[in-house]
C-alpha cells in the first residue's frame, strides 16, 4: 500500500467531524480503565496494582494511537469519522509519532484566547486550528485502509509493532 498524495482539491474535514474524532480519541482508553476499576473493586487491596496497570496500558494505548496517526494519517477515531491528518503541502501523513505529539502539545495555542483556535476551523478556508497552521497540517475527508476495529486492537496489542502504511 503506497503513501497517499494529493489528487485534485482535498475535501477538508468539518468542525463536527474533528470534534467527534477528538472525543472518540479521548474515550479510546476508557474501556481498559473501566475494566481495571472493576477488577480493583472485586479483588480489593491488590486491585490497586491492577488499576495502576490499567492506567499505564491506557496511556501507552494513547501513545500508540498517536503513532498510528503519524504513520497512517489516521487512528481508530479518524477511521470512524472518515478523516485523515496530513501535511498541507503534500497530503501525506506526518510520518513521526513525535510530530503528532508536538502538534498535540501545540493545541495549547488553540486555547488562547478563549479557546478560539479550536473554533477557528468553523470559518477557516482549510478548516485549520492554530496548531494546524503552525505545523502546516490539515484534516481531510479520506477513506482509510484499516478499519477502526483493527486500529483499536493494534493500539491494545502492546507487544506488536504499530501499524504503518
Amino acid at each position: 500500500m503506497g503513501v497517499p498524495t494529493w489528487t485534485g482539491t482535498p475535501t477538508y474535514a468539518g468542525w463536527f467531524q474533528r470534534v467527534g474524532a477528538y472525543l472518540l480519541r479521548s474515550l479510546m482508553p476508557l474501556p481498559v480503565i473501566i475494566v481495571g476499576w472493576i477488577i480493583a473493586v472485586v479483588i480489593g487491596d491488590v486491585g490497586v496494582l491492577v488499576l495502576v496497570l490499567a492506567y499505564v496500558v491506557g496511556f501507552v494505548m494513547t501513545i500508540r494511537l498517536m503513532i498510528q496517526r503519524a504513520h497512517l494519517g489516521y487512528d481508530a477515531a479518524d477511521a470512524i469519522v472518515g478523516t485523515n491528518l496530513v501535511r498541507d503541502a503534500t497530503g501525506v501523513p506526518m510520518g513521526s509519532g513525535w510530530s503528532v505529539f508536538g502538534r498535540a502539545i501545540l493545541h495549547i495555542v488553540d486555547t488562547l484566547p478563549f479557546y478560539l483556535g479550536f473554533l477557528w476551523p468553523i470559518w477557516d478556508a482549510k478548516k485549520q486550528t492554530f496548531a494546524d497552521k503552525i505545523v502546516k497540517t490539515v484534516v481531510v475527508e479520506r477513506p482509510q485502509v484499516h478499519s477502526a476495529g483493527v486500529l483499536f486492537r493494534n493500539a491494545l496489542e502492546l507487544w506488536k509493532p504499530v501499524l504503518k502504511s
